[in-house]
């Protein structure tokens, strides 16, 4: 009698193995806490191990970003983890918005890098300046070759959940063909593949789950099944 194929793993559970076979502590917890029912404190432990005294957040928690020195990008990230747990009441908060109070530009806004960063390794598109500019005058400083041309952002990208503002720009048709292409991107090994611009292997690996993990909450959020 012929033997019976056994039948090939479902995406999430690709996606799974993906995230225990190369994620770091943090995007592990995470995983557990949104799919498998973990605690958030985990998660919030996981994210101490990238916190500075001065109450940023540094160490490469933004694998494009190298280095232990707090900066905005990491911060971000680490806010936004906190507000995915509802841990945004953490006794932590208040240190944050000291620290982003301190680094704020003299028109009031935050820069996309602080200059803690030079000495440490740093991607391209992210120059170094000694008196950065807020984001609210990004516009004035000149792109770093090579990072506009071929980047593409997707409906999804923005409407990350369909209670999210940038839902209205698009239409069901654009959302859906955009959560077809989202889905599709899933590579054999189960994992994402992470943004075009990442430069490094050991960036690169650390990216992946990250960029995993953002495709799996956003179709879930948008009704694919993923059980």
């Amino acid at each position: 009698m012929a033997e019976t194929a056994s039948p090939s793993p479902s995406p999430p559970a690709r996606a799974e193995r993906f995230v225990w076979l190369t994620a770091r502590v943090l995007e592990q917890r995470l995983f557990a806490y949104h799919f498998l029912g973990g605690g958030d404190t985990p998660v919030e432990r996981a994210l101490a191990a990238y916190r500075n005294d001065d109450g940023g957040y540094g160490h490469a928690l933004e694998p494009e970003l190298r280095g232990p020195a707090s900066q905005p990008l990491h911060t971000a990230h680490a806010l936004g983890v906190l507000d995915r747990i509802g841990r945004c009441d953490s006794r932590h908060i208040e240190h944050v918005c000291r620290y982003l109070t301190r680094i704020s530009t003299r028109d009031g806004a935050l820069p996309a890098l602080h200059p803690s960063a030079r000495g440490y390794p740093v991607a391209p598109w992210l120059p170094v300046a000694g008196d950065p500019p807020s984001s609210a005058r990004a516009a004035d400083t000149p792109v770093a070759p090579g990072y506009a041309p071929g980047e593409h952002h997707f409906a999804y990208d923005y409407a990350t959940a369909p209670g999210a503002l940038a839902r209205g720009w698009f239409t069901d048709a654009e959302l859906a063909r955009s959560l077809d292409h989202l889905a599709s991107l899933q590579r054999d090994d189960g994992g994402w593949p992470a943004d075009a611009y990442v430069r490094a292997p050991g960036t690169a690996a650390e990216s992946r789950p990250v960029v995993t993990l953002r495709a799996l909450l956003t179709l879930r959020a948008h009704g694919w099944a993923l059980d």
